[in-house]
């Protein structure tokens, strides 16, 4: 946790095709996924600036959410056989009310979900800067957490 509290440093740009040759065995699990082409990486330094955050405001926000409601698929994973809100509302009984983690967005699509079907708080933790306004929805970074972490066990509190 202690290397994870440390800010990240700045991303290479342009990106390279692919990872430093002293990592290429720890990348491929030891040649077990073996790299098809030198160029495999989506470089994406030219989207949008990393050092802005994702922003979402409260009606764009609400808008994913209204769609979700009208059975609209908001998921950017695809769900054409429509499975993903039945499995989640089998288990909506743990959702409401609760806690809920999202790891990584580029899109709410989740958070907007977790909140429909009754999360009291969800959580995303993103690597970029995240804003999304909405009262349920709290936004973290990797390091933020660590950080977090550690001074809740530095202070002899307990992480839940």
């Amino acid at each position: 946790m202690r290397r994870m509290a440390r800010q990240p440093a700045d991303p290479v740009i342009p990106a390279p095709f692919c990872p430093p040759a002293d990592t290429i065995s720890d990348f491929t699990q030891h040649g077990q996924c073996p790299l098809k082409s030198n160029v495999w990486y989506f470089d994406q330094s030219n989207a949008t600036s990393s050092n802005q955050p994702l922003y979402f405001n409260a009606f764009t926000f609400g808008r994913l959410m209204n769609e979700d409601r009208r059975g609209k698929i908001i998921s950017h994973y695809g769900d054409r056989c429509r499975r993903l809100k039945p499995t989640l509302g089998r288990y909506r009984h743990h959702i409401h009310g609760g806690h809920v983690a999202v790891v990584g967005t580029e899109m709410p699509w989740a958070e907007a979900i977790m909140i429909n079907l009754g999360a009291g708080r969800v959580t995303t933790l993103e690597y970029r800067a995240l804003i999304i306004e909405h009262q349920h929805v709290v936004t973290i970074t990797p390091s933020q957490f660590a950080m977090n972490f550690l001074q809740a066990t530095t202070k002899g509190n307990t992480v839940r």
